[in-house]
Parts: structure tokens; C-alpha cells; sequence
């Protein structure tokens, strides 16, 4: 298994909170993808913070991503004032070594907008990997091979064993 982290990125209050910037978010984990070949596995965005999972590529790449957001993010100066410590902080929360851990943290951020009360179900949030996975929207930054691999060589078995760990997630974490 390649290096593959769990971040974090957190913002002044309510930077999120604003739909437009959860999409220019996204937008930008876009363009990264294109430019810089940066896969992202899973991810969600909620209104305080943002969680993606990908393979890193290193420490160059970390500080590339932390200055494209920036950047980004800097054009609200005046607005959101980005020079304050805690304007924007992309930050690796977790390094994931093993292939279950992988499927267990996709899981829990999948679950994260139901528990924080943001949906009922997580195929109800908009901002959020899991939909691509159960064949909703296709955001295209998005990477489903990698952890659909680990499950199973055959992509329908895979695709099912998902959803049936997802279902027995939903059963233990999120409330329905």
C-alpha cells in the first residue's frame, strides 16, 4: 500500500459554511488532480472542516496543496481576513497503512454528515465522496479504483462488499 494520509483542512469560521466555497474547494482538489496527477480517494467537506483522503506523494506535494488552497482562499483577504494564524491550516490528521483502515476511515467520513446532523442519509449530502461510490454524481477528482481494489478484483463484488460494509457501518454510527 502506497502512502496514503487522511488531512484535515481547517479555516477560519464559517469559511465553509458558504456553499460557493465548498464547490471553489472541490474545484481546486480538481485542478490539483489535473496538474499534479493528485489522486483523492474519499472525501467530504462539512461547513467547519474538510477531510480528504489521497496518496500524498510526499512532503513537496503537502506544501504544493497548502499553497494552491491558500492562494485560493487568500483572494477573500478584507473578507475573511487571511492573515490571522488560523485562516487556513491543511493539516495530515492520519497516515493509513493498512487496507482495512483505509475502508474503516472511508466509512466514518462517509457517516460524518449524518452524525453532525447535516443529512439523514449520507447519499443525501451533496459534499461528499459517497455518492460517486453508489453510483450517484462522479465527481471527477475522484479515485474509486484504489479502495474498490482492496475489496475485490471484480468490480461489481467490490461495489457490493462496499455497500454491505456500509450498511452495517450505517447500522453502528449513523443514526437513520
Amino acid at each position: 500500500m502506497s502512502y496514503i494520509c487522511c488531512y484535515e483542512l481547517k479555516g477560519t469560521k464559517c469559511l465553509l459554511a458558504d456553499e460557493r466555497n465548498k464547490k471553489h474547494l472541490l474545484d481546486e482538489l480538481l485542478q490539483m488532480h489535473g496538474e499534479k496527477n493528485w489522486p483523492v480517494y474519499v472525501f467530504c467537506v462539512t461547513d467547519e472542516n474538510a477531510y480528504v483522503i489521497t496518496d500524498t506523494g510526499g512532503d513537496t506535494l503537502e506544501k504544493e496543496v497548502q499553497r494552491t488552497i491558500g492562494l485560493f482562499y487568500g483572494r477573500y483577504e478584507g473578507y475573511l481576513r487571511p492573515e490571522k494564524d488560523n485562516f487556513l491550516h491543511l493539516e495530515r490528521i492520519r497516515t493509513i497503512s493498512r487496507k482495512e483502515e483505509l475502508i474503516e476511515v472511508c466509512l466514518e467520513l462517509h457517516c460524518l454528515p449524518v452524525q453532525m446532523g447535516y443529512a439523514h442519509r449520507p447519499g443525501d449530502y451533496w459534499w461528499s465522496s459517497y455518492r460517486t461510490y453508489f453510483g450517484g454524481y462522479a465527481w471527477p477528482m475522484l479515485d474509486c479504483s484504489v479502495l474498490l481494489q482492496l475489496l475485490s478484483e471484480d468490480t461489481e463484488k467490490a461495489l457490493s462488499e462496499f455497500r454491505r460494509l456500509h450498511k452495517s457501518k450505517k447500522r453502528i454510527h449513523c443514526r437513520q
